[in-house]
């Protein structure tokens, strides 16, 4: 904000506008690079944490599913389109609304029932009255 009509402080104002604006071109860089290197190792460990629990999870039960012996009347089943696609919207829409959703909902329910479950204080086992050190 200038205070004066003086055409010099135009000009120095001019100048430290453009010195903001070039500092902030130096900052900028800076900060961009050094936040990416420090999320790139946090990205990869939750890549592979991801990459771990769904192989744990999946895996066998995948292998189970794709090696099953084929069912008794597949054979009297119309045959499939040639237009059709293996991804249509009713597989997408159960896997994912459906069971997704229900997968989900009831392992959290089971995470923060044991969860709450262990934060609760319990007496250890053997112990009673005559262990508490507090009584002289």
């Amino acid at each position: 904000m200038l205070l004066d009509d003086n055409f010099a402080t135009i000009v120095t104002a001019v100048r430290f506008g453009r010195g903001v604006v070039a500092n902030i071109r130096k900052f900028l860089p800076y900060v961009l690079a050094s936040n990416l290197a420090e999320m790139a190792p946090f990205l990869a460990m939750v890549t592979l944490q991801i990459l771990a629990v769904d192989l744990g999870t999946d895996l066998l039960p995948a292998l189970g599913l794709g090696a099953e012996a084929p069912e008794s009347g597949l054979m009297r089943q119309p045959p499939w389109r040639r237009t059709a696609v293996l991804l249509d919207r009713p597989l997408m829409l159960r896997a994912y609304l459906v069971l997704g959703l229900s997968e989900a909902v009831v392992s959290m329910t089971a995470y923060l029932l044991s969860s709450a479950w262990s934060q609760t204080p319990r007496q250890p086992r053997g112990a009673g009255p005559w262990c508490d050190r507090s009584r002289p």
